[in-house]
């Protein structure tokens, strides 16, 4: 027996070494599409595929935040920029954050927000926040040049009123309002009965966002001052604290809403008054891009609205900057350039036509082809390409001593 073992042994491992063979053989005959050619074990099966397409799909992590600070009525404009410029960069993580223009500045200055970009409304938020900024012996904020700031898009103010109210107030071949016309209106005794309109209107009530908070606020007070003393330029502190002008200002703000005083942005107040009709206002001052925004919205509703003009108008520019802080990093810097390029570009800028936006970008023109241009589909309710005269924006003294005017006219000291 002890001699026969080795023979054994042998048989043994021809015979498991053959099934082995013959076994991986039925394998790749199974998985081969052609009998006669050898399956190729680098090439993956069905089910393989089935497993891999299953697999959730990786993408890269974000390398950079890149925080933007921004009025509140550019969100959904932004919004779909940035998610449409995050798909091509998703190494860079956007994040926006909305907030009134003056809102905004206190933040700054405080220390409690800390963007890389700003946008506010227009540079009377800027002008105040550098005034601010510098007094306490720092250096600008900002990075300047060729490229910084950017005008992103471009809106003036306007009017909006309920139709049945525009008709007994505007000027129609005109299609303007002024503001001595809406003092005599908001201070009438008889209210719109004496202006030949319903006794069950009350008294006309006009109003605007918090001048202390809100961009669109501020800059109705400043249309104000430059109308009252039908200035286009050099508007002084004097000019705006004069008891005259103040008077003035107290007849327009009389009929204010105390309760809404406080709203300190344009996009929300506006909601409101699409909302809650002619027993929130009469009229209101606003960017002409939220009043475009909402016509859809008030169509049908209280009769629909009227965009009326001033004789005097200051643009809205939204600049963009880039903050040349201690917090902001190269590779931010970097990525901020990138957004703001994108931004920018003429398809971007086309888009924002349809938020009611002017593009910041001259080579995109106002008027286009589209049928669903906004400032050819609203044209029979008011909206305009040509705006009346535009005045530059106030020093920062000016717009301070503005302020204080102002909380003295509805009673705050």
């Amino acid at each position: 027996m002890k001699r026969n073992t080795p023979l054994l042994m042998l048989f043994a491992f021809i015979v498991i070494s053959g099934w082995v063979v013959f076994t991986k053989a039925r394998s790749n005959t199974a998985v081969s599409a052609d009998p006669a050619v050898p399956a190729d074990p680098t090439v993956p099966s069905d089910a393989d595929e089935r497993i891999v397409a299953d697999l959730p799909v990786s993408r890269p992590e974000p390398s950079v935040v890149l925080p933007l600070l921004h009025s509140s009525e550019k969100e959904a404009w932004l919004r779909q920029a940035v998610d449409a410029f995050e798909a091509e960069h998703p190494e860079i993580d956007v994040e926006l954050e909305s907030e009134g223009s003056l809102d905004a500045v206190y933040g700054l200055l405080a220390g409690e927000v800390k963007p890389v970009l700003w946008s506010p409304a227009d540079r009377l938020a800027v002008n105040l926040f550098t005034l601010e900024w510098k007094a306490d012996d720092r250096r600008d904020p900002f990075v300047r040049g060729a490229r910084w700031p950017r005008s992103l898009v471009m809106t003036p103010m306007v009017f909006v009123a309920w139709e049945s109210r525009a008709a007994l107030l505007a000027d129609q071949d005109r299609n303007e309002l002024t503001w001595k016309r809406l003092a005599q209106a908001v201070s009438a005794k008889k209210g719109w009965a004496g202006l030949g309109g319903e006794a069950h209107w009350g008294a006309v009530k006009f109003g605007h966002t918090d001048p202390m908070r809100s961009n669109s606020g501020l800059q109705t007070l400043v249309l104000m001052a430059y109308s009252y003393h039908q200035r286009k330029t050099k508007l002084s502190p004097a000019d705006v604290t004069a008891p005259r002008f103040e008077a003035f200002m107290r007849k327009l703000e009389r009929n204010r809403q105390a309760s809404e005083q406080s709203l300190a942005s344009t996009a929300p107040f506006m909601k409101k008054f699409v909302r809650d009709g002619t027993g929130f206002y009469d009229l209101v001052m606003v960017y002409e891009s939220v009043a475009i925004s909402e016509l859809s919205r008030a169509t049908g509703r209280w009769g629909g609205w009227r965009v009326l003009y001033p004789p005097i108008n200051l643009w809205s520019d939204n600049p963009i900057y880039l903050l040349d802080t201690e917090w902001v990093t190269p590779e931010q810097k970097h990525a901020a350039q990138q957004l703001v390029d994108y931004l920018m570009s003429e398809p971007v800028q086309r888009m924002a036509l349809e938020y009611g936006y002017r593009p910041g970008n001259l080579d995109v023109p106002v008027l286009t082809d589209d049928p669903d241009n906004p400032f050819k589909k609203y044209a029979s309710v008011g909206v305009r390409v040509d705006v009346p005269r535009v005045v530059n924006a106030p020093s920062s003294d000016v717009l301070l001593a503005i302020t204080r005017t102002y909380a003295r006219s509805i009673g705050v000291q």
